[in-house]
């Protein structure tokens, strides 16, 4: 009897110890190494300086975001509710298509830094919105488990814009 209390003490403290070191491990990991993969837009808007709330990628917007390990990042952010071109040719638009897509889509890709004031700067090499094209901006980060929020205090269209991603969890092969 004796024995097997010893050999179940020792097996729940073997089974802490690997419990608080993974949950070390998991609080060393950085910033950085927690935006890296993909994630998914789950909302998107900004907040006037007025305090009114803009949608503008549209009222369920969809797009990802991929942070690599080389400091790589490329994002797209796209309008669900924009209707189909009636010539069903990109190139052959009426300009109110084209307006459509241009006011509710936003893409570009550069390079990204995590700073150690929980901010994260991107360099824009090339944007769908050419006024950010090598441009710097800077974003609050927010990482709670697998979900992402940037926060841009100067957005383009005015105020602030939030946007909050959800990891993708790698598919096994």
């Amino acid at each position: 009897m004796h024995r097997r209390s010893v050999l179940g003490l020792s097996l729940a403290t073997a089974s802490a110890v690997v419990l608080i070191a993974g949950t070390a491990a998991a609080q060393q990991q950085s910033a950085k190494d927690l935006v890296v993969g993909t994630w998914m837009v789950e909302s998107i808007h900004n907040v006037l300086p007025d305090g009114k709330r803009l949608d503008a990628n549209g009222p369920s917007p969809k797009g990802m975001m991929v942070f690599d390990r080389d400091g790589r990042f490329s994002q797209i952010i796209i309008d669900s509710t924009v209707p189909k071109y009636a010539s069903n040719n990109r190139q052959q638009g009426t300009p109110q298509e084209f307006e459509r897509v241009a006011r509710g889509d936003i893409a570009y890709y550069g390079e990204y830094t995590v700073n150690g004031d929980q901010t994260i700067t991107f360099h824009v090499d090339y944007s769908t919105f050419p006024n950010m094209d090598n441009t710097d901006g800077k974003r609050e980060l927010k990482i709670n488990g697998d979900e992402l929020q940037l926060i841009n205090r100067s957005a383009p269209s005015g105020g602030a814009a939030y946007l909050t991603l959800k990891r993708v969890t790698p598919k096994a092969r």
